[in-house]
């Protein structure tokens, strides 16, 4: 597996719910290709070029709700503060693509490749 095989969307900027009148859930779900499918996201910060985060989900669009604070409008109950307030902090510039796949197993092993990459600031 190489990343040039995988079958990525195109980078897009993360939806800012402060400058919508809709939840950050609702923009990420129009945002996300398939977001109801199995699939791995992947964020990127523009502004320095770094690779922030990557993450699985059985359905990636509800799982990426939770990337911001819940203050801002993230959802989720896992303990991982500190990189929603990074993706909240850099919001302006953080970039994000998905592949969706047929099964979650299919997810996890990409996202274990990803994780083999080492190149992202938080790499859990």
């Amino acid at each position: 597996m190489n990343s040039k095989s995988l079958n990525w969307s195109n980078w897009k900027l993360l939806p800012n719910p402060s400058k919508s009148h809709n939840s950050f859930r609702s923009l990420i779900m129009k945002a996300v290709r398939n977001p109801s499918y199995p699939g791995v996201y992947q964020l990127k910060n523009n502004d320095t070029g770094e690779y922030v985060l990557f993450g699985v989900g059985v359905k990636v669009g509800e799982r990426m709700c939770s990337l911001i604070p819940k203050e801002y409008g993230g959802v989720g109950r896992r303990n991982n503060h500190y990189k929603r307030d990074y993706v909240w902090k850099n919001i302006e510039y953080i970039q994000f693509r998905t592949i969706t796949t047929e099964t979650r197993n299919e997810a996890l092993e990409i996202e274990r490749f990803l994780k083999h990459q080492n190149i992202h600031i938080f790499n859990t």
